[in-house]
C-alpha cells in the first residue's frame, strides 16, 4: 500500500464511485433528489438514500477484499512454491493469516472513515456521519469483519484443496452482492433467502450500522443484534481455523500441494 500510494486513494474512492451508480440512476428515475428522497423514505424508512447506499457499497468492498486477498494470495503462493517452503518449517499458516486478518480489519476501518467522509461531503449528508453513533458503527464493523475473515479462512482452505481461486471468488462476489442487501434492505428478500442472508457474517452488521446512522429498523434490537454478530464472528473464525488446519494436514500427508 505504501509502495503504490495510488491504491490508497483508489481504496477510498471505489465505494463512493460504486454507490454513485444507483444514486444517480435513482435520482434520475425519480425526477430529482427530492422525489428520490420521498420514494426511498416511503419504502425504506429514511430519506438519506445516498448514505444508505454508501454504507452498503463499503461493506461489499470490504467482504470482497477479504475473500480475494486470502484466496488469491494463497493460490499465488501455492503455484509459486512458497507454501512448500513454509510447510518444511515447523509451523503453519494459521497465525500468519490471523495477523493478515487483523491488519485487514484495521485497514477496512480506516478506509470506511475516509470513504464515508468523502461520500458524505459529496452528497451533503455529513450530519449522518458526524455523530456519536458513528463510533458505535466502527465497533460493529470491526466485530462483523472478524466473521468475514473467518469465512475467508474457509475459502482459503478450499482454494488449497481444489487449486482454483478466480472462478470461485467471482461466484461468491455475485452471491454476496445479491444476498447481503448492499443496495436494498434484506427485509425485501423472500423469507428463505432472508434466512440465508442473516447467516452470512456481515449482513446483520450492515443492517444495524444503517440503523444506527439513519434510524432505520434493527433486525431485533441493537443489544441482541450485537450479541448475535459477536457469536457469528466467533463461530466463523473457529470453523475457518479448523478448516484451514485440516486442509494443511491433508497437504502435509501428500494431498497434492505441488500438483497444479
Amino acid at each position: 500500500m505504501l509502495r503504490y500510494r495510488e491504491w490508497i486513494i483508489a481504496a477510498m474512492l471505489y465505494p463512493v464511485i460504486f454507490a454513485s451508480i444507483p444514486i444517480f440512476l435513482g435520482t434520475w428515475l425519480a425526477s430529482g433528489a427530492e422525489g428520490a428522497s420521498m420514494i426511498f423514505a416511503k419504502n425504506v424508512g429514511t430519506e438519506a438514500y445516498s448514505t444508505f447506499l454508501l454504507v452498503g457499497a463499503n461493506m461489499w468492498f470490504f467482504v470482497m477484499t477479504a475473500l480475494w486477498d486470502f484466496g488469491l494470495k494463497l493460490r499465488k503462493e501455492q503455484a509459486s512454491g512458497v507454501l512448500e517452503d513454509i510447510y518444511i518449517a515447523a509451523g503453519n499458516l494459521t497465525w500468519p493469516l490471523f495477523g493478515s486478518g487483523l491488519f485487514g480489519i484495521l485497514q477496512c476501518m480506516a478506509k470506511f472513515i475516509a470513504s464515508m467522509a468523502i461520500g458524505s461531503i459529496l452528497y451533503g449528508t455529513l450530519r449522518y456521519v458526524v455523530n456519536p453513533n458513528f463510533l458505535y458503527c466502527l465497533g460493529m464493523l470491526a466485530v462483523g469483519l472478524v466473521g468475514v475473515y473467518g469465512l475467508s479462512f474457509m475459502i482459503g482452505a478450499l482454494v488449497l484443496r481444489v487449486k482454483e481461486a478466480f472462478s470461485l471468488l467471482v461466484i461468491l462476489q455475485m452471491l454476496f452482492g445479491i444476498v447481503m442487501g448492499v443496495f436494498y434492505p434484506v427485509s425485501f428478500l423472500p423469507y428463505g433467502l432472508r434466512l440465508v442472508s442473516y447467516a452470512l457474517p456481515m449482513t446483520i452488521a450492515l443492517n444495524d450500522m444503517r440503523a444506527l446512522l439513519l434510524s432505520t429498523q434493527y433486525v431485533l434490537d441493537v443489544n441482541w443484534d450485537t450479541f448475535v454478530i459477536l457469536c457469528q464472528s466467533l463461530l466463523y473464525v473457529t470453523v475457518g481455523a479448523i478448516a484451514l488446519r485440516r486442509s494443511e494436514r491433508g497437504i502435509r500427508r501428500g494431498a497434492g500441494l505441488a500438483s497444479l
